[in-house]
């Protein structure tokens, strides 16, 4: 016996649900992922089986155009993606730029900035603080014009042991200073935490420093 087609809001309701629950609603791969199991369905399709024995049922012509497209799609995504990471590299500024002021100075500032809970100001005096440190010792030359990512690849091979905070703590500078990033108070610590280890740390001076 077939049910009545007039249902009532909530019957028509809880229809959609039961019907959206179904497996086939339930899928959730990606659309890279899918587009995937389509090629693939398409190249089973192509190759002989038992019960296809002559295979080939999508023409080979069109499943290599589509292989070729899509390997040309992924080789333009990844170029742009390498240009606008020089972009935005190329767009950060320097750390110190025309900021006369001592290390002592940055890290008096940092500390004020701490105890105000400003944590993002205080991530930018401490980064500025060990840049102009590691100047004060001819680590990095020509600092005022130097970005974070220049005086993180500069100081890495001087303090091995220390290059991935160091990495760190360049990135949060840029992402602080540059992309609207509110650091947090771990944020703001470790980077202070940071210049001072690098103010005792004795550096490997056989690497060049830029």
């Amino acid at each position: 016996m077939i049910g009545r087609l007039d249902p009532s809001a909530p019957e028509a309701r809880q229809w959609l649900s039961d019907e959206l629950a179904k497996a086939d609603y339930q899928d959730t791969r990606s659309l890279l992922e899918r587009f995937f199991s389509w090629l693939q369905s398409l190249l089973n399709r192509a190759t002989p089986t038992s019960s296809n024995p002559e295979g080939y049922t999508v023409p080979q012509w069109l499943i290599a155009a589509l292989v070729v497209l899509l390997i040309a799609a992924l080789a333009l995504l990844a170029s742009r993606v390498r240009a606008e990471r020089r972009a935005a590299q190329d767009s950060m500024g320097p750390v110190l730029g025309g900021l006369d002021l001592t290390s002592a100075q940055f890290r008096a500032r940092g500390e004020q900035a701490l105890a105000e809970r400003r944590w993002s100001d205080a991530v930018l005096e401490f980064t500025r603080a060990l840049a102009r440190g590691a100047a004060d010792r001819t680590l990095i030359h020509d600092a005022p014009s130097l970005t974070a990512h220049e005086i993180g690849s500069a100081l890495s091979p001087v303090f091995p042991a220390d290059a991935g905070e160091i990495r760190r703590a360049m990135d949060l500078f840029d992402g602080v200073c540059y992309g609207g990033h509110r650091a947090s108070e771990t944020e703001a610590l470790s980077v202070r935490d940071l210049d001072r280890t690098l103010a005792d740390r004795r550096p490997v001076l056989a690497e060049a420093a830029i």
